[in-house]
């Protein structure tokens, strides 16, 4: 179908041009659905690129892993996108999704601190995630 071939090239583009690399299928192709949602006014596809990068430059500055901050930043809204469950508010659909393709590509480390498990034991840290977050999703 040329639509489906449309959202996976569109993922798979979005992944490259962000040095993103080891997603899994499933989530390039919600990547590439974002393309064709508007959240408040905004391409949800543009607005989650521009959340990569402000949260792998905060992240650099901050001296946390940018790599898994870009990643964070740009699967924030997945849940939006997906058919799965639309009663769940989409950011737990969002880590419903990550969790369940984990095992894939996407390391269980990265899960983790995409949803800040990782950075429990540091409160200084996981407040600067929590941060980078909220003032990357506010840009």
């Amino acid at each position: 179908n040329q639509l489906e071939d449309e959202i996976l090239e569109t993922g798979k583009r979005t992944c490259i041009d962000l040095g993103i690399h080891g997603m899994n299928i499933e989530l390039v192709k919600l990547i590439g659905r974002m393309k064709y949602r508007s959240s408040y006014g905004q391409n949800l596809l543009q607005h989650s690129r521009e959340v990569a990068n402000i949260c792998s430059i905060m992240a650099s500055e901050l001296g946390l892993n940018p790599k898994v901050a870009k990643r964070a930043g740009l699967l924030h809204d997945i849940g939006k996108v997906s058919e799965d469950d639309p009663e769940l508010p989409h950011a737990l659909l969002g880590a419903k999704l990550a969790e369940q393709y984990k095992a894939q590509n996407i390391t269980a480390d990265q899960i983790k601190a995409a949803m800040g498990e990782q950075l429990k034991n540091d409160i200084a840290q996981k407040k600067a995630v929590e941060l980078i977050k909220s003032t990357a999703v506010a840009e």
